[in-house]
């Protein structure tokens, strides 16, 4: 998989358009980890999935599957829920979520119940305060991976899992396989480009949590790559590794949503980077208990390109991707100054590289 995904972004990354790589400080920045490296997160709070028992890989995969998006847009205030006294937001506060409605009874981890699940359901399990975009497109997804386990696996994740035979590969292919949702591709000039961020991240989280035993026994866990979150261009640009255009920033800077690739030419790009049937587009959010307003109009895969629309989104954007675009640099001498600048070997590169980066008070996830 990870041979799969770079060759397919090396195109990109070799020829960037609107993003250069700074290697100084990419050496810098290595020059100033410890010499221990990083660990990796054990995802082990109250409000994660507190028991020890297999069903936390059930629930990572789960969590997994509407795992994106939590910022608010420009004047609404952003998403949280309330765990025993303690606020929470972003993806804490969809575990959080996630781990109070199993409390309470509600059967989450069941296919069948997935299957089934209505805007009024999903409202109630994350209930609380602000506005969650995409929420009309979480509820179809979760409905579709219902369906899918259903219909192959006996109602449970349990069972894609132990199908997965106990490789981290295996696993996420076989989430994007199965669930279009996970299948976070696109073209580019002929090309297929290759992400699978929610899939890999799954499988990592499920090693994680059981510190590669058990469910979590994933011996070619390091065939896995960086997971292609909106979160690295972000921590990558305030380290300096990662420059913008002047075009790009600003854009980003001025909150305007960036128009993204349509594949293929026409249709609901949201829905295909969604990976969504149109079945769902009729699904809507409830409008007062738990404050959901319904789903933004921001894709799933925003990309960096010329001309974008003048919709105002948060900085952070929404899966804004690296290296989106191709352009010439002017001139054989820049572009081949451009390319000693720009590539970087992934090879060495860790999953677990930037939790410790410490983010301003307002940035979260």
């Amino acid at each position: 998989m990870k041979d799969r995904i770079l060759e397919s972004v090396r195109p990109i990354v070799e020829d960037p358009r609107h993003v250069e790589i700074d290697l100084e400080r990419v050496r810098a920045f290595c020059r100033e980890r410890p010499a221990e490296g990083i660990a990796p997160p054990d995802w082990r709070r109250e409000f994660i999935y507190p028991w020890e028992d297999d069903g936390a890989a059930e629930f990572f995969l789960l969590f997994n599957c509407i795992n994106f998006a939590f910022w608010a847009k420009p004047g609404a205030v952003k998403w949280w829920i309330d765990y025993k006294g303690r606020r929470h937001d972003g993806a804490y506060g969809l575990m959080g979520a996630f781990t109070r409605a199993i409390e309470e009874g509600v059967p989450l981890l069941e296919g069948r119940f997935l299957a089934e699940m209505t805007a009024e359901r999903l409202g109630g399990i994350l209930r609380g305060g602000g506005e969650l975009v995409l929420f009309r497109e979480r509820v179809g997804i979760l409905r579709e991976v219902g369906r899918g386990l259903v219909a192959r696996y006996g109602g449970r994740f349990r069972n894609l899992l132990a199908a997965a035979g106990g490789r981290a590969v295996a696993l996420a292919e076989l989430l994007v396989r199965e669930f279009p949702s996970f299948n976070d591709a696109c073209a580019e000039n002929g090309r297929e480009i290759l992400f699978y961020k929610r899939a890999q991240l799954a499988a990592a989280m499920v090693y994680q949590r059981f510190q590669g035993k058990g469910p979590g026994a994933f011996p070619d866990v390091d065939r896995l790559t960086v997971f292609a979150d909106y979160k690295l261009p972000q921590a990558l640009r305030r380290l300096e590794v990662l420059r913008y255009r002047p075009d790009l920033a600003a854009k980003v800077d001025g909150r305007i949503l960036i128009a993204p690739v349509q594949p293929g030419g026409g249709g609901d790009t949201r829905r295909h980077h969604l990976g969504l049937r149109p079945d769902t587009a009729g699904v809507r959010g409830p409008r007062a208990a738990g404050g959901f307003r319904g789903a933004g109009r921001v894709p799933l895969a925003a990309r960096a390109r010329e001309g974008g629309g003048g919709e105002a989104v948060p900085p952070d954007g929404d899966d804004l991707l690296l290296g989106a675009g191709r352009a010439t640099p002017h001139g054989r001498r820049e572009r081949e100054a451009h390319r000693r600048r720009s590539s970087l070997s992934t090879s060495s590169c860790s999953p677990a590289l930037f939790p410790s980066i410490a983010w301003p008070r307002n940035w979260s996830a």
